[in-house]
């Protein structure tokens, strides 16, 4: 028989069964449930801040829009507002 490369002419390749590493598989499951319980943190933490009121309600109008300026005493007000309702904001 005239062989070809690593295989014989007119046969089938040997047959692999796969190995299954259980360390492996122990690791993605652990990165799995990590990466879902931190999707679920930013979505409570999203949700936490979610009663802060944009400042278009506030201002009036959109910030940036072309020929809108806000005054001092609107601005403050604002940001009293955000640190009033927000872990984040120290005024």
């Amino acid at each position: 028989m005239k062989t070809s490369g690593f295989f014989r002419a007119n046969s089938t390749p040997p047959s692999y069964q796969p190995i299954i590493d259980t360390k492996h598989t122990e690791t993605s499951t652990f990165w799995r449930l990590f990466g879902s319980l931190l999707v679920c943190l930013v979505l409570l933490q999203v949700s936490a801040h979610a009663e802060l009121t944009p400042p278009e309600d506030i201002l009036g109008f959109r910030v940036g829009s072309d020929y809108k300026v806000a005054g001092w005493q609107e601005v403050a007000d604002y940001m009293e507002h955000v640190a009033a309702n927000s872990d984040r904001v120290l005024v």
